[in-house]
Order: C-alpha cells, then sequence, then structure tokens
C-alpha cells in the first residue's frame, strides 16, 4: 500500500486539493513561489523582509544568494542606505462574485494599471472571495486608494483593502 493510501485509510484524514491549500495559505496571507515571490519580486516587495535576521543584514560576513540587491531595498531601517521597493503585496477582499484570478491587472480610481493579483480564491472561512496582489507602494495604503480588479471579460470590479493575515492564525512552533 502507498503512503496516499495508507493516510487516507485513517478515519480522519480526506483528500484535499490545491484549492483548498490557496484558500488556507491566503487566509493565514503566506505567499508561495510562482505567485507573490519569485525571480522578479524579492522578499523586500513581498512583505517578507522581517525574515531575514537583522545580524544577516547589516555588516555581516555571512551573505545569502541575493543578498546585494535585498540590502539595496530593505528600506532606511536597516542601513541608513536603502529605499523601499515600488512596488508592496496587499491583501484584498472583494465581496461580490467570483474571486480575482492571478494576473489580473488592477486599477485606482482614476483608471491607472496600478499592479496585478498574485493570487485569489474563495475564503469558507471569511465566506467571500480574499486575494492578494502587487501594486504600486501609493496604492497600498488602506482607506485612502480605492482598487479595481479587471475580471476576464474587461469589467472592473471593486477590491477592498484589507489587512494579513485575514484569519487570526496560530502556527505549532516545535520547542
Amino acid at each position: 500500500m502507498g503512503l496516499t493510501e495508507t493516510l487516507l485509510a485513517h478515519a480522519d484524514v480526506l483528500a484535499a486539493g490545491l484549492g483548498a491549500r490557496d484558500a488556507l495559505r491566503l487566509e493565514a496571507g503566506l505567499c508561495l513561489y510562482g505567485h507573490e515571490l519569485e525571480q522578479d519580486i524579492g522578499p523586500v516587495e513581498a512583505g517578507l523582509a522581517w525574515l531575514i535576521p537583522r545580524d544577516r543584514r547589516v555588516g555581516t560576513d555571512r551573505p545569502f544568494p541575493g543578498h546585494e540587491h535585498v540590502m539595496q531595498t530593505i528600506g532606511p531601517k536597516a542601513n541608513g542606505a536603502g529605499k523601499l521597493p515600488p512596488r508592496k503585496r496587499v491583501g484584498f477582499l472583494k465581496p461580490k462574485g467570483a474571486p480575482a484570478r492571478e494576473e489580473a491587472a488592477v486599477f485606482d480610481a482614476e483608471g491607472n494599471n496600478v499592479g496585478n493579483v498574485t493570487s485569489g480564491a474563495y475564503s469558507p472561512c471569511l465566506k467571500s472571495a480574499i486575494g492578494m496582489a502587487l501594486v504600486e507602494r501609493k496604492a497600498a495604503k488602506k482607506g485612502v486608494t480605492q482598487l479595481f480588479a479587471e475580471n476576464r471579460r474587461g469589467k472592473m470590479e471593486p477590491l477592498e483593502l484589507a489587512p494579513m493575515p485575514f484569519l487570526e492564525c496560530s502556527y505549532y512552533k516545535p520547542e
């Protein structure tokens, strides 16, 4: 018997697909490589600079792959010379209709293209479509900027910026 069959033989285990994975990771505000992180989207733009230990940021003799690029965009708090990247990862709710899908263009109220959706799914817990987008920093101000996602038929649908994680998370941390 294979691993999958062994696991599914247990009464408390059910099979789940990528849709369930996406809903769970989006509710938790977690990035997925190839969506919120990729070759041209670094940890600072993705909102993950906090994962780089302080001792690896400044005056380190242990550089990591991409260290020079990350240090240029880590922000002024780290080394005084950095600058914030022009884009920022944001979370959004889409109260009506289907979820905004990956690569959907995001526009501001004036019709300017300010970014794109990186992930979107329906949240069974929130009973709403949710997602993440990479947008220009100026368009990432909750309560200030009204954003819209263009659906596959070219219609603009409103998005509400929302803080991440969308749901309170309690992760297991081994001791």
